[in-house]
């Protein structure tokens, strides 16, 4: 149990670290079906955190979807995770920097039943 502290803490450490070399930033990209990706990072520089905003995103659709988990985990997380300049392992302390804000019954946070 310990030794799993120490590696949440390290990865949380490495990606404030990371996190404390970036300026706030959007982006907007829009897919080949007309449905757009929006993302706008905040970051605090005094904590080290960061503010990953995904309104904007399209709404949901039965074609393209990404359940919630999905989306923190797979985009979000690695993201942030490859800035590290060591490599560490993947854990839910790379998470605790960030705070991911999706849009509920958008493409990245869906809602039964897709339509």
């Amino acid at each position: 149990m310990g030794f799993m502290r120490h590696v949440q803490d390290n990865a949380a450490t490495s990606v404030r670290n990371a996190i404390g070399h970036l300026q706030p930033g959007e982006f907007r990209y829009e897919m080949d079906n007309g449905a757009v990706i929006a993302v706008r990072i905040d970051i605090d520089q005094s904590s080290r955190n960061a503010r990953v905003d995904l309104h904007g995103t399209s709404a949901q659709d039965s074609t393209i979807s990404m359940p919630h988990a999905l989306c923190v985990s797979r985009p979000c997380c690695t993201s942030f995770r490859t800035l590290i300049d060591r490599p560490i392992p993947l854990n839910e302390g790379c998470l605790e920097p960030l705070e991911v804000i999706i849009p509920p019954g958008s493409m990245l946070d869906p809602r039964l039943p897709l339509r």
